[in-house]
Order: structure tokens, then C-alpha cells, then sequence
């Protein structure tokens, strides 16, 4: 994925995904949205 290049984020998106706590995102964020929208539990 061309994102995950040093700095092209930063320059396209002007953000910087290093400041993203992926932990705390996939725990509160992701796996609860699977759950809800996809396995619909």
C-alpha cells in the first residue's frame, strides 16, 4: 500500500498515522464495528 511509505501520508492525507494508538483503535473502534456491522451480533 503506497500509504504505508515513509511520509507519503503525511503529504496526502496531512496526517501522520504514527500518532494513531492502533491498540486502543482496534479494541474500542474496529472489533466493536465488525461485531455491530458485520457479524451483527
Amino acid at each position: 500500500m503506497a500509504a504505508k511509505e515513509e511520509g507519503i501520508d503525511l503529504s496526502l492525507f496531512n496526517f501522520d498515522s504514527k500518532t494513531i494508538d492502533w491498540d486502543d483503535y482496534m479494541m474500542n473502534v474496529h472489533i466493536p464495528g465488525l461485531s455491530t456491522h458485520v457479524i451483527k451480533s
